[in-house]
């Protein structure tokens, strides 16, 4: 639900490959086809989901000064390391609660009853 922070990613590994697509719907999901958007959204054509520079000092395989490529929005690879920082914080950045909210069936995470409040708290605080 709050996915600002620092990851390192093996994509050789499922679960890390996973957390990957995920961010890389939040990211570039505009690209519609997106194999990531496609299970969440079948029949909808899909936007951007947290708008602005949300991929901060990403390298893939230590590549200094590597960007996101528009290939990823259809297939993440399933090899290689993957370092980003994810930040909805920076300038045209907005984190979208209900999408989050969303991509938790994905992973094995579940929300207790509070954490729920407090994502519905912080969605209408950010609707002001």
């Amino acid at each position: 639900m709050k996915p600002d922070r620092a990851y390192q990613l093996d994509l050789s590994l499922r679960d890390h490959r996973v957390v990957a697509e995920i961010l890389v719907h939040l990211a570039v999901s505009s690209l519609c086809g997106a194999r990531s958007c496609a299970k969440i959204h079948p029949h909808v054509a899909c936007q951007v989901v947290e708008p602005g520079e949300n991929w901060e000092d990403e390298t893939y395989n230590n590549i200094q000064g590597w960007e996101l490529p528009a290939t990823w929005g259809t297939s993440v690879p399933s090899e290689g390391h993957l370092f980003l920082r994810y930040t909805t914080t920076g300038p045209g950045c907005k984190p979208n609660w209900p999408e989050r909210r969303q991509l938790v069936d994905f992973v094995l995470a579940d929300m207790s009853e509070q954490e729920k409040q407090a994502v519905e708290i912080e969605f209408l605080q950010s609707r002001r």
